[in-house]
């Protein structure tokens, strides 16, 4: 419907506009966003996005929705929170994204999924940035920030690892993506 109100994406911004963005980057938060970018600007160039899922990681479902609707970035950067929740948030990212690549659309195939969490002794970006003491950026492949992160978190009683079935049960929620592509 024209002038309809677009939902569902989050707080986002652009740096370096352009139509399709080469990297999209995704924080739990606005501030988190927000510091990443004031952290690391003169780091990148070209066009990137940066998406705040409004929340904890389990609102992942947001970044589909996202790229569904604004293309599908070169890469997709994961800036979660180095807590539980960003853990299985990058765990749910990691199964979307999975499940995007499994429609066989060249464009996904070739997004690579990079993780770019703060330190672990800062609980966020803004954190981070606050503590202004280490601007390192700590990029990792999702392969080694599992290993890396897997004994922290992965504990009957304390994170919910969830399973290829579970995420493909969650499948209505690509349907608006599918369409949009």
């Amino acid at each position: 419907m024209p002038g309809e109100l677009k939902k569902h994406f989050g707080f986002h911004f652009s740096v370096n506009f352009g139509n399709q963005p080469e990297r999209l980057y995704v924080f739990e938060s606005p501030i988190d966003a927000l510091s990443f970018a004031q952290m690391h600007a003169k780091e990148y160039h070209g066009k990137q996005r940066f998406l705040s899922l409004n929340g904890s990681g389990s609102k992942v479902e947001t970044i589909t929705k996202f790229i569904g609707e604004f293309g599908v970035p070169k890469e997709l950067h994961l800036g979660l929170d180095t807590d539980l929740g960003g853990f299985n948030g990058v765990l749910k990212a990691k199964q979307q994204v999975d499940w995007l690549k499994s429609l066989n659309i060249p464009a996904l195939n070739d997004m690579k999924l990079v993780i770019d969490q703060p330190d672990h002794k800062y609980k966020d970006w803004n954190e981070q940035l606050q503590k202004n003491q280490d601007k390192s950026l700590h990029q990792q492949s999702f392969e080694k920030f599992y290993q890396e992160n897997k004994n922290r978190f992965i504990d009957k009683d304390k994170a919910k690892v969830y399973t290829q079935k579970q995420s493909q049960d969650q499948s209505p929620m690509f349907k608006s993506y599918t369409h949009a592509m």
